[in-house]
């Protein structure tokens, strides 16, 4: 649904890698279309091979990550400068 270089300004190229971008974006786009809480959309891409074919393809033992990734990223995108303009709009 997103390319890699979405938000690549939120992120910088220090430490540890992060979850995708574009991982974290789709899921939060199903999440608001399915009405979940951040454990559920994360549950859903750990255990549902449609999120993660969404999500780009990925194979199903791609690992999950920490609902806590869905609150930082909503932190970064309000921090962040217009490029993500359009998702922060659809998912407020």
């Amino acid at each position: 649904m997103f390319p890699d270089e979405f938000c690549s300004d939120l992120y910088d190229n220090l430490g540890r890698a992060a979850i995708p971008p574009r991982v974290v974006a789709t899921v939060m786009v199903l999440q608001r279309l399915h009405g979940l809480s951040d454990r559920e959309a994360v549950d859903a891409f750990t255990y549902d091979v449609r999120y993660k074919y969404a999500c780009g393809g990925l194979c199903y033992e791609y690992p999950g990550f920490s609902h806590t990734v869905l609150v930082d990223f909503r932190a970064r995108l309000g921090a962040s400068d217009d490029s993500c303009a359009s998702l922060i709009q659809y998912l407020t």
